[in-house]
């Protein structure tokens, strides 16, 4: 069943607002984990005992390799919304 005027709006926006919140949760998260002593030695990023990290360009990549996955999805977001979703006048 497809929403119609308010209820369109309602709908667009939560699922907007849920993916904003999934978004800086997801980040608040990861910033944890990151200094988590069992995952800096499960990813041997450095030593696992005293949770310092010592291989910070591994780090970095796994940091950046989320933002990356971030913009893809924005990009591609975007484009799917315009040729599924745009009214063209």
């Amino acid at each position: 069943m497809p929403f119609y005027g308010k209820y369109a709006v309602a709908a667009v926006c939560l699922v907007g607002g849920l993916g904003i919140f999934f978004e800086g949760y997801d980040q608040g998260v990861m910033s944890g984990v990151n200094i988590s002593p069992s995952y800096i030695d499960l990813m041997d990023l450095g030593d696992g005992t005293t949770g310092t990290v010592t291989k910070t360009e591994k780090e970095g990549g796994i940091v950046a390799v989320y933002y990356l996955g971030t913009i893809i999805g924005a990009l591609a977001g975007g484009a799917l919304s315009d040729r599924i979703g745009r009214n063209y006048a």
